[in-house]
């Protein structure tokens, strides 16, 4: 018997503030291309506008729910909500920020082909690199995910050390992941989510690899506020 080309995924989008065109692009994309998938949505302090966009679209969508919150709770904090109530069911987690959404009708089936194809691989995005200074390298070492693995040599002068991770626009991770590193850990808020958890995957010896057919990704400008705080105090 052929297997399903498809893979078990449940989708998660992150909304935010006074965005609603990003919201109406994700929402019009989503319809086309991913409709029939169970969609996760996270309102973080969204005006009405976005609200009025994402009732309309659970009206129409019975895959869909929200979660809606009146303050900023920062991408982590939204995502360990959207991630948790409930724990999803399928054997896949796929995120997007809500200036990232799919473009092309095979995206999810080209997704299939590369997990079959890599069955070693727990995440699948766009890799990148950063150098890692004393308080990224403190961050890391502190992590009740850390164990012990050499940080990896720094390619840039005056770094300690180079963190490889998937970009945060856009990713799909193991369910199972999710509880391994407990992620993402309770005191991020906001910003650098996306570098700690490819070091947190490396400590745990996974690997991930790169996919981004018939999705587009970070097609904004970086849009938290300025005071929003990086971790819990």
């Amino acid at each position: 018997m052929p297997t399903d080309p498809l893979p078990s995924v449940t989708v998660c989008v992150l909304f935010f503030g006074d965005h609603a065109p990003l919201a109406h692009q994700f929402l019009e994309a989503w319809r086309r291309h991913g409709s029939r998938l169970p969609l996760r949505i996270g309102l973080n302090a969204c005006s009405a506008a976005t609200v009025a966009l994402v009732e309309e679209h659970l009206a129409q969508s019975p895959a869909s729910t929200a979660i809606r919150s009146p303050e900023n709770l920062g991408k982590s904090g939204m995502m360990r909500r959207l991630l948790r109530e409930p724990r999803p069911l399928t054997e896949w987690v796929i995120w997007f920020d809500d200036d990232s959404y799919p473009f092309r009708a095979d995206w999810l089936i080209s997704l299939g082909v590369a997990i079959a194809a890599q069955p070693d691989v727990v995440m699948f995005g766009i890799p990148a690199s950063i150098p890692a200074d004393e308080r990224l390298v403190r961050l890391i070492t502190s992590a009740p995910w850390y164990r012990g693995q050499p940080l990896l040599p720094p390619e840039t002068p005056g770094a300690l050390a180079r963190v490889e991770f998937i970009l945060g626009g856009f990713w799909a991770l193991k369910t199972e992941w999710i509880e391994t590193l407990d992620w993402p850990e309770a005191r991020l808020i906001h910003f650098e989510e996306d570098y700690l958890l490819g070091e947190a995957i490396r400590q745990q010896g996974g690997a991930f690899d790169r996919f981004h057919s018939g999705v587009r990704i970070d097609t904004a400008p970086r849009r938290a506020p300025p005071d929003l705080p990086r971790q819990c105090s």
